[in-house]
């Protein structure tokens, strides 16, 4: 089996609504969607994503990067020797992670239909055969979030996480909103993705907070550099604090847990571009009685799908999954994800999820 054809195309799918966060408002996500194919009639398929505020990654380069540096380098190669050249290229490249990402993800689609399973058994053992799904809600108004709050409540959502601005004043107020109609064993999340910079101001927060015990843990408080403020946080205040934004590859999974800094990470491929590196850094955090929380960074059906694969092998996952793909206007693939309070993990071979072929 050899790949005879990769095609790659990048492109911007808006949010279904505006989606204001730290960093600003974003009104659209930036995708990369990979095909490959082989001599023998095998096709698989691949998605990544760019967050341009923590990679700079962007749709145009990721194409770019995917079809003029990836693609020649694996072109004509057997599967498995296309793995190696890939690896090799995600330890010495300095981003496009999200190009990275679809083109694994094309060759695992492929080889576990060569298989005939489906691609959580290439990253490990299943544990679990559904998957709790989180909630997210964009940093708006108060009287918009707690209405939102109630409407994912009403759906059925027991988890539910809300994005932090920076003004220590609203993000206290949207906060206890939130919790205030949480159901019953409900938990929330906090994501300030660096907002409140360093301790005092995070402090300041916290110490605002009733019901603390229905917090499932605050994510980046702080700047990225701030690790040792995440711990203090942590200590102090005795909720759990991750870390997304200080976290990307293997090494800073040892790092921070060989140092207790951290009680949790997030796990997304727009970082680490591999879906394989995803499982490993879960079975080193394990290691440190870290739990990890599987993201996916606005990704479509194809991209969501493989997080729910991922989390399928996951010892040591959190409350819940992030897919996220109800907040775009418009989630590819087929057959389509649509989000729910809990999702079963797929079970035919691949991914399970294609692309037509108009897309490329």
């Amino acid at each position: 089996m050899g790949i005879s054809q990769i095609d790659a195309v990048g492109m911007k799918i808006p949010f279904s609504e505006n989606f204001p966060l730290n960093y600003g408002t974003e009104q659209a996500t930036h995708h990369i969607f990979v095909r490959v194919k082989t001599d023998t009639g095998g096709v698989g398929y691949g998605e990544g994503t760019a967050l341009p505020w923590f990679t700079g990654d962007v749709a145009p380069g990721l194409e770019e990067i995917a079809r003029d540096w990836i693609a020649p380098s694996i072109m004509n190669d057997s599967l498995d020797d296309a793995f190696v050249q890939l690896r090799q290229f995600q330890d010495t490249f300095p981003g496009a992670y999200g190009a990275m990402a679809a083109v694994e993800m094309a060759l695992l689609d492929l080889k576990a239909k060569r298989f005939d399973v489906p691609v959580h058994e290439l990253l490990g053992a299943k544990l679990r055969d559904s998957i709790p799904i989180v909630s997210v809600l964009p940093a708006h108004d108060t009287d918009t979030t707690a209405r939102k709050a109630t409407e994912e409540v009403e759906k059925g959502y027991r988890h539910l996480k809300i994005k932090a601005n920076g003004n220590t004043k609203t993000d206290i107020e949207r906060i206890e909103a939130v919790l205030e109609v949480l159901p019953e064993r409900g938990t929330l999340r906090i994501d300030a993705n660096t907002a409140w910079k360093t301790y005092p101001t995070a402090a300041k927060v916290l110490s605002e907070i009733n019901e603390e015990e229905k917090i499932e843990y605050v994510e980046q408080p702080v700047a990225v550099n701030r690790v040792d403020h995440m711990r203090r946080l942590w200590e102090e205040f005795g909720i759990p604090i991750y870390a997304d934004e200080s976290v990307n590859g293997i090494a800073d999974v040892e790092r921070y847990g060989n140092n207790a800094q951290i009680s949790g990470c997030h796990l997304k491929l727009a970082k680490s571009g591999s879906l394989l590196t995803l499982a490993t850094m879960a079975e080193r955090a394990k290691k440190y009685d870290m739990t990890v929380s599987v993201v996916s960074a606005f990704g479509t059906s194809l991209e969501a799908t493989a997080n729910l694969h991922l989390a399928s092998v996951v010892e040591n996952l959190s409350q819940g999954v992030e897919i996220c793909t109800d907040l775009l206007a418009d989630s590819y693939g087929s057959p389509a994800l649509e989000q729910a309070p809990k999702l079963s993990v797929p079970t035919k071979p691949g991914i399970g999820v294609t692309i037509d072929d108009t897309v490329f």
